[in-house]
């Protein structure tokens, strides 16, 4: 199930859009179509090959009159083509930064491209998982300015990924103290995986661990001690067979 911020932003813009059945004839205006494409670490490769594969539906339903424009978004939003004849529509590798995923600034980055006097169509294609800003505070300049929005989110990746979701530790401890290392992994594995945990002190390797991660969510404790007093950066990795 997805969260419940997908499903709250989701249910907020204007129309779900169902396979290609998108209302892309324009009798009266030119239209303007702008696919904002979520290229965050939580989309798996065959998620994005389905978001391009709706990309080059979409354009091939579109008349040669209208304009396209793709931007791929993580943290950040860039141009990945600007608007152009969808018959001529490319999609060159972006360097977005996966990091995050930040649909709002997707939405006002794609605002920017319209032109004026162009019927206005915006398509998210997204698992809709935000994790900066939100998307709903962007809803109401979107309306005013003529935009309507369409989403769609890409079936479940058939790929069965592992991820470090949280790592935390306490934000000061006392020298020569044992302390725990909080850890959340999520496995899409259907069966429990064999995993390594290892611990990293600024560069360097200071311990790890042979766990084995049960499907879903795993939530782990590390102990650990510091011996001197002073600023560290702890960074952990978790190693499984491909």
């Amino acid at each position: 199930p997805y969260p419940t911020l997908f499903l709250a932003l989701f249910a907020a813009l204007i129309l779900m859009l169902a396979g290609v059945r998108l209302p892309l004839n324009s009798a009266a205006r030119r239209m303007a179509v702008v696919v904002a494409m979520d290229q965050s670490e939580s989309i798996a490769s065959d998620q994005h090959a389905w978001m391009t594969q709706k990309i080059d539906q979409i354009r091939h339903a579109m008349d040669s009159r209208d304009r396209i424009a793709v931007i791929g978004f993580g943290r950040d939003a860039q141009l990945v083509a600007p608007l152009t004849d969808p018959r001529l529509l490319t999609l060159p590798a972006t360097g977005v930064d996966a990091g995050a995923t930040d649909i709002a600034g997707a939405l006002t980055t794609a605002a920017g491209i319209f032109p004026q006097a162009d019927e206005k169509r915006l398509i998210l294609l997204s698992d809709g998982v935000e994790t900066e800003n939100r998307a709903l505070d962007e809803l109401p300049a979107l309306t005013d300015a003529g935009v309507r929005v369409y989403s769609t989110a890409p079936p479940p990746s058939a790929s069965a990924r592992i991820a470090l979701t949280s790592f935390t530790a306490p934000s000061s401890v006392h020298a020569e103290t044992s302390f725990a290392l909080h850890l959340d992994i999520a496995s899409e594995a259907p069966h429990p995986v064999d995993a390594h945990i290892r611990l990293y002190s600024e560069d360097t390797a200071v311990g790890g661990n042979e766990i084995q991660l049960k499907p879903g969510l795993n939530r782990l404790e590390l102990p650990y001690r510091i011996d001197r007093p002073g600023a560290y950066i702890l960074r952990a990795e978790v190693v499984t067979a491909p």
